[in-house]
């Protein structure tokens, strides 16, 4: 999983792994991901053929969740705010785990970028309805 996982074509994941402990029926292991995609574990674990039964979040960052009940939410500290603002800015200037380069500015906003077309004005993959008999 280190060298990543490829979960669909061209979608591959990578997460650094640590093997917790060996029961008869399971494994325990703890997940260090870089952006957390959509059920990203899950769909990593699924790829190798190890199914998911319980998934447990124990820190967003350099935040720890502990001593939260589940479902509970608090608001953060200000020492909490400004050693987040640290991290994401430093994120920003360095490869993410998977060699991309960081936006530099993680309070700036996303470009818009427009749809592509498919030479003929329409957006790509999409059909022109077809005209109802008059």
């Amino acid at each position: 999983m280190r060298e990543g996982i490829e979960v669909a074509p061209g979608v591959v994941f990578k997460a650094r792994v640590r093997l917790h402990r060996v029961l008869k029926a399971n494994s325990w292991l703890e997940f260090t991901l870089r952006e957390g995609r959509y059920r990203e574990v899950r769909r990593m674990c699924e790829a190798v053929g190890n199914p998911v039964l319980s998934l447990k979040r124990t820190r967003f960052g350099p935040l720890s969740i502990k001593g939260l009940p589940p479902g509970a939410y608090r608001q953060l500290t200000q020492a909490e705010l400004e050693v987040l603002y640290r991290t994401v800015r430093r994120a920003g200037q360095q490869p993410g785990i998977d060699g991309r380069e960081g936006s530099g500015d993680p309070h700036g906003p996303a470009k818009k970028r427009r749809a592509r077309t498919s030479g003929r004005g329409q957006r790509a993959g999409r059909r022109a309805k077809p005209q109802r008999p008059s």
